[in-house]
């Protein structure tokens, strides 16, 4: 039964869920959007985008306490006009420019007060997947991020925030393997970056044999339902970042760019050899949200949409 945030095929939606920084603006904000799989079994995924574009919006909602943390990318210069953890001011009159880092223990309770127009992105980030992180790196555990609010800028962060805005806009279009994959990198930016964490263990090869044909009859074994990342190297007991980095090795391409090349090809093969079935049935047998979305990735990949390719093969 799919869990309050996640559609019926394991898909991230847009709904948000309790908590902050879900909430923190609720009703003051132009955008309110968040991709999120409740079930961590599957998926550590949980990001929000928040932006107001006149003035205005005051006093956050105060976060909760949890055993992780808020790291957030500005997707435009921000000014925070007073930070309060547990109620008392930590910070004041804070100028954070574009790609600027903004981060938040879990462990206080966070209030921000933002009097002019902002738009950001935020990442919560459980400190068992920095763990996870570290310890595919070679490293027993990850150190406390460090709490910062006015940090130099984090280009990286910056731009696989940007790399997310389209799944933040339609998640029902989104893969969960594409979203997992920016998550992961930026899990691994975080620890290495911010953490000072650094690989012990030198770069692992490709998968066996046998795993990458496991891992290859998971990637295809259904397109109508979305899988992530987790099963995967679960399936090949393996970490999520280890599995990323060597199927790529032994493929030469990313978990969810060879699966979407797969859903592609087979896409191909119903517009050649079931001329009844209409372009809109396909999308939805190849996992695609809609006929648009479908087309949309097809030309990409095949240079023209559907229609042309399937007229140019009778």
């Amino acid at each position: 039964m799919p869990q309050d945030n996640e559609s019926a095929d394991g898909k991230p939606t847009g709904e948000n869920t309790p908590g902050w920084p879900d909430r923190a603006w609720r009703g003051r904000v132009d955008v309110d959007q968040s991709v999120y799989s409740k079930d961590l079994t599957k998926s550590e995924l949980h990001v929000i985008r928040h932006a107001r574009l006149t003035p205005g919006a005051g006093w956050s909602n105060p976060s909760q306490v949890d055993n992780g943390f808020i790291v957030t990318s500005c997707l435009r210069p921000t000014f925070l006009q007073e930070v309060q953890a547990d109620g008392k001011t930590v910070a004041t009159s804070v100028s954070v420019p574009e790609t600027g880092l903004l981060i938040y223990s879990q462990k206080s309770s966070y209030a921000v007060h933002i009097p002019e127009a902002f738009d950001a992105v935020s990442f919560r980030v459980s400190q068992a997947a920095l763990d996870e992180k570290a310890r595919d790196l070679g490293h027993s555990k990850a150190p406390d991020l460090c709490e910062t609010f006015l940090s130099q800028p984090d280009d990286v962060l910056f731009h696989l925030s940007k790399a997310l805005l389209p799944a933040l806009e339609d998640p029902s279009g989104t893969s969960m393997l594409f979203a997992d994959h920016i998550f992961n990198a930026v899990v691994t930016h975080l620890v290495q970056q911010t953490s000072g964490l650094k690989p012990r263990l030198p770069r692992t090869g490709g998968l066996a044999p046998w795993q990458e044909r496991r891992a290859m009859d998971l990637l295809r074994s259904d397109f109508r339902q979305d899988i992530s990342l987790a099963e995967v190297a679960a399936a090949l007991g393996l970490s999520t970042g280890h599995f990323a980095r060597a199927f790529r090795t032994s493929v030469g391409l990313a978990p969810h760019q060879w699966r979407l090349k797969q859903r592609i090809q087979y896409a191909m093969t119903l517009l050649e050899k079931q001329p009844a079935l209409e372009i809109s049935e396909i999308a939805m047998a190849c996992g695609f949200a809609d006929q648009s979305h479908f087309t949309r990735l097809f030309r990409r990949l095949a240079g023209t949409t559907p229609a042309v390719w399937r007229r140019q093969r009778r």
